[in-house]
């Protein structure tokens, strides 16, 4: 998906498969006001990208997107599984697609000018230079791993809720603790309310599960007190104890 986007210099509506669509307008995903290939020195021949096996990307349907979507840019695959680049690969790379790491920068050349960071965070990208910080677009997978850390999140809200950690304890010494149910007091989630702090991406996906559950959203967030319907109140984030 993003190598639709930063690879190509059509249009993001042109270039989407019906899938990629669907998961763009339901994550809110959107362009950049200037597409990376407007940049000025944005003249791609070669992009590495990484095939981390921690991340489950080394797929040969993942490549063969990457593919179709690179044209007739060079893709360099580093299929050793691991997290830093051999130096000679990264020779004449003008993008990486991987994990931003303070030996990539470093040993990067001055042609390197798109690097996009598999996960959100973003706090392995250390060390660039002031030349770096001009010259790069940096992207990330921002909401993207929102949908599988909602439902986690709401996976561990019931399993609380319900006991279901003393359950399973019982159940691997094949014991049928009835007494286990005397302290579940929680009762059901609907008509609960759940406070979601941080309504980001994340932070969204998780409200609306909770909100189908029917539970009674609240939320605070740093940039407004705006939020989706499904959100009775949203408040600011020195609201928090309030």
């Amino acid at each position: 998906l993003v190598s639709m986007v930063m690879l190509s210099p059509l249009t993001l509506a042109s270039t989407a498969t019906p899938e990629a669509q669907a998961l763009i307008e339901e994550l809110g995903l959107t362009e950049a006001s200037t597409p990376i290939a407007k940049h000025p020195l944005w003249q791609p021949q070669k992009v590495v990208v990484m095939l981390p096996a921690a991340l489950g990307v080394g797929s040969a349907e993942f490549e063969a997107q990457l593919a179709t979507a690179a044209g007739d840019v060079e893709l360099v695959f580093e299929r050793s599984g691991g997290f830093v680049i051999p130096a000679e690969m990264l020779a004449g790379a003008d993008g990486v697609i991987g994990i931003c790491t303070p030996p990539l920068l470093t040993q990067a050349d001055a042609k390197l000018i798109w690097v996009h960071n598999y996960t959100v965070g973003m706090d392995h990208c250390k060390g660039a230079s002031e030349a770096q910080l001009r010259d790069i677009v940096f992207t990330n997978n921002k909401r993207l791993s929102g949908p599988a850390i909602a439902e986690h999140a709401i996976a561990m809200l019931l399993a609380l809720t319900h006991n279901l950690p003393a359950y399973a304890a019982a159940q691997s010494e094949a014991r049928w603790a009835r007494e286990i149910s005397d302290n579940v007091s929680f009762g059901e989630l609907k008509g609960k309310t759940l406070l979601v702090v941080g309504l980001g991406g994340i932070g969204t996906e998780i409200a609306w599960r909770a909100h189908g559950l029917g539970m009674r959203v609240i939320a605070t967030r740093n940039s407004s007190r705006e939020g989706p319907d499904l959100v009775e109140h949203v408040g600011l984030a020195d609201e928090l104890h309030a």
